[in-house]
């Protein structure tokens, strides 16, 4: 195994007038403390109010400052799926696409000291190097007892030394191996990243950890993600109980020492990601982890990750982000859902970031990627070539938000930069589409503009159906041709 050194952290504060910090609270509130910390760290001038209530009223502001980087700061209870939902709905209406418009994370702790250190740590590391190396705790299937494995991590061509718990429950199917949990969890310690995954509840991950057991260890300086349903909940969650022809929604609370959210802030981390709902299906958790290990910001990998749902919601002819609000003590219909629209979709719209927006964990190695894009110009066309490399096409070509028949569809997808005098697409087709020497049964090709901090990007999604054993890369060339003017 290659040996890898301490590398800088490069989360370095944001240019002035580019980070915005909004808060809940006023000066005499004890939360106001990491309010004003995180704003002095970016030199972002004195925290703006918002009311996470009403978070329409803030959009009149953003469009003023149009900023690059949004900072949140709140108290645990004012963070629910309907908050998560609406922001994220706020966020893409600065300009008239629908696409998110700036990186934004959600700062908070079980109490403000909580909250305030997590803050100090986000800064305080910042000013020191930053391990390269990651931690995975993950439930694995199967019996035979929990498992401790160490092997590199890959993300495209780079490479991390990587520590596994792997959590398994004792007789295969239920329970929790609670003395291999205390005896190693603290492993986990140290890691410039780490990874939870399983099953999951606001207060544990089945078969995993709870949030007891992550409040003991240390996980600063790691930046965190966790692909467990609900394990971003900080005190409010999205209860749903399924019946035999509806779905029941009430809001519900838990105590802060069972929140797995507030316990990973308690322990250190530098930063969060998960979700304050169910997690749709696919590995799209995974792609953002490998962003961020390729150098993407915190917030960069999020708004990606927004961006795929945007993609999603336009294929299914929505205008926009339409996540809908979840009413207490409401019920759904099960008769006429579309599971990927209104259950995986709207699920993925629940997905947050606690932490510092512009935190930068590891130095840029994007063309380490498993997925490479090209795009050339000939006048008023430009050629999109997007291809995959095998080894991570299962993960990266998943697409939880469109079915083939009665399997999910694969895609290929980027946003790539175009000229301003390209024009509006009139056609886009499929060239040529390949996975290893098997040729790929595609769908129409999906494009949606894009106009970003003053440069203008085309969003092109090519949906395929799966194919059998395909022993080589996913290629798909894309013809773009422009409206005459």
């Amino acid at each position: 195994m290659r040996a890898f050194p301490l590398i800088a952290l490069l989360s370095l504060p944001a240019a002035a007038g580019d980070y915005l910090v909004l808060s809940s609270v006023g000066a005499k509130d004890p939360y106001y403390a990491a309010a004003t910390t995180i704003a002095e760290f970016h030199k972002a001038g004195a925290p703006v109010a918002f009311d996470p209530a009403q978070p329409d009223a803030i959009l009149p502001k953003l469009k003023e400052l149009k900023p690059a980087h949004v900072a949140i700061v709140l108290r645990p209870e004012e963070i629910d799926i309907n908050l998560a939902r609406r922001f994220l709905r706020v966020a893409s209406q600065v300009d008239a696409d629908p696409f998110v418009d700036f990186d934004y994370g959600f700062i908070t702790g079980a109490t403000p000291k909580e909250a305030k250190a997590f803050v100090a740590n986000i800064v305080r590391a910042s000013a020191m190097e930053r391990p390269r190396t990651i931690g995975k705790g993950v439930v694995w299937g199967g019996d035979g007892g929990c498992k401790i494995d160490d092997s590199p991590y890959r993300a495209g061509s780079v490479e991390f030394p990587c520590h596994v718990l792997g959590f398994v429950a004792p007789d295969g199917k239920h329970g929790r191996d609670q003395k291999f949990i205390d005896e190693n969890m603290a492993s986990l310690s140290g890691k410039g990243a780490v990874m939870f995954g399983g099953h999951g509840n606001p207060w544990e991950i089945g078969s995993g950890p709870r949030a007891e057991d992550v409040a003991k260890v240390s996980l600063f300086p790691a930046v965190v993600f966790n692909y467990a349903c609900h394990t971003g909940v900080a005190l409010k969650w999205h209860n749903e109980k399924y019946e035999a022809d509806s779905i029941g929604h009430s809001i519900e609370t838990i105590e802060p020492g069972r929140s797995f959210a507030l316990s990973v802030i308690k322990a250190g981390a530098t930063g969060y990601v998960a979700y304050v709902n169910p997690r749709p299906a696919g590995p799209e958790l995974d792609i953002d982890f490998q962003r961020v290990l390729a150098g993407a910001s915190l917030g960069e990998s999020r708004r990606q990750d927004w961006a795929k749902i945007t993609m999603g919601y336009l294929g299914f002819g929505e205008k926009a982000i339409a996540a809908p609000d979840v009413v207490d003590g409401s019920k759904t219909p099960r008769k006429g859902m579309d599971i990927v629209r209104d259950m995986m979709l709207d699920g993925a719209a629940g997905g947050v970031l606690y932490g510092d927006p512009a935190i930068r964990p590891f130095p840029g190695a994007s063309a380490s990627l498993p997925q490479s894009t090209e795009a050339k110009r000939e006048g008023g066309v430009i050629r999109v070539t997007m291809k995959v490399e095998y080894a991570q096409s299962f993960v990266w070509c998943s697409d939880p938000f469109r079915m083939d028949g009665k399997e999910m569809a694969m895609k290929v997808y980027d946003r790539i930069e175009v000229p301003k005098d390209f024009g509006d697409v009139a056609a886009a087709t499929v060239e040529s589409a390949t996975w290893g020497k098997t040729a790929l049964k595609t769908m129409p090709v999906l494009v949606a503009a894009e106009e970003d901090q003053g440069k203008r990007y085309l969003h092109v999604k090519v949906n395929f159906s799966r194919v059998e054993n395909p022993g080589g890369d996913v290629m798909v060339v894309v013809c773009l041709k422009s409206k005459k003017r």
